[in-house]
């Protein structure tokens, strides 16, 4: 993969792709029929109104391109399988794709195809695979999983003795969303304890949208909109309330030394879905908020005037039919 690269700072060409949802089949005859409808539970590329999702999700693999260069991957609830794609391209000796959704790795097998990259139906909780990977990638997938603790030791059945576990999760402090396809969510606390328990060596990254102000000249970036800017950070990132403010959380695990991968800000040539619709928010927010008060105070209204008429210190025409 070609990552055009300036004083350190590396845009991705193929990240850009990806966000318009272009097609990457090789060779002749091959026709892309399949769409895939955004549900809220798999990030679907190529839909404007993502596009907050998109910078989040490739975010995480254009970190994780640091850590795949050579290795043998597997990519776990691969999703609509830009990610696996992503690594494929930057360096990664194969990947292979896994969801249990053939919905997803038909799409998966549609839009991306490469020497390196191998799609397949099947359960991560369950992997029926004899072959041994040196990572292991899973965004944004425990916190879907039941019966979490299995699924790490699974995972790591499958790696090679020194082999490294990427893996992401909402930070608990910050996401507040009742997701229906979540079984849980963990604190930054618990999060680091459970990965400790199965692996020797465990380090903690944040994801999220940190305090910073851009100074920048009005023609210094010929980039396109759709292009992201990956910016070495080069040192700690000076924030004690990364627990309570970030909104993922990033982890690498593995029984050998751990890599370093320095810090990073992300350029994007548009603004934040969160930066937009930053008021516009939290005038919804705080509409919805008055809406379910006002609500539980009138369900909590009329079941009282129930239990009160069923005790009969009320007539009927008493009784709440709103």
């Amino acid at each position: 993969m070609e990552t055009r690269s300036f004083n350190g700072i590396r845009k991705s060409p193929v990240a850009s792709s990806i966000a318009n949802d272009t097609i990457y089949l090789e060779g002749p005859g091959c026709v892309c029929e399949s769409v895939m409808e955004f549900t809220g539970e798999r990030f679907i590329p190529g839909k404007p109104e993502l596009v907050h999702l998109y910078q989040e999700h490739m975010t995480r693999y254009m970190f994780a391109r640091h850590l795949v260069a050579g290795k043998n991957v597997i990519d776990l609830g691969c999703g609509a399988g830009y990610g696996s794609f992503y690594m494929a391209k930057s360096g990664a000796a194969s990947v292979l794709g896994i969801d249990n959704s053939s919905e997803a790795i038909n799409y998966c097998d549609n839009h991306y195809t490469s020497t390196n990259l191998t799609f397949q139906v099947g359960d991560v909780t369950d992997l029926r695979n004899d072959r041994l990977f040196d990572v292991a990638v899973a965004f944004e997938l425990i916190e879907h999983i039941e019966k979490y603790a299995e699924f790490l030791i699974t995972v790591k059945n499958h790696l090679v003795k020194d082999g490294l576990l990427i893996l992401s999760t909402p930070n608990k402090n910050t996401y507040t969303t009742d997701n229906e396809f979540h079984f849980r969510e963990f604190y930054p606390e618990e999060f680091s304890d459970l990965l400790k328990e199965h692996y020797r060596n465990v380090a903690i990254y944040h994801q999220g949208y940190p305090s910073t102000i851009a100074i920048v000249e009005e023609t210094a970036s010929n980039a396109g909109s759709d292009e992201i800017i990956e910016i070495p950070v080069g040192y700690s990132y000076p924030n004690p309330k990364l627990n309570e403010t970030s909104l993922y959380l990033i982890a690498l695990c593995s029984d050998s030394s751990i890599p370093t991968v320095k810090s990073e800000l992300f350029l994007f040539g548009e603004d934040t879905i969160l930066l937009e619709q930053y008021s516009r928010w939290r005038a919804w927010s705080k509409l919805t908020l008055e809406q379910r008060v006002k609500l539980k105070l009138k369900v909590k209204l009329k079941e009282t005037l129930r239990e009160l008429h069923l005790a009969r210190l009320l007539p009927t025409k008493s009784v709440c039919r709103t």
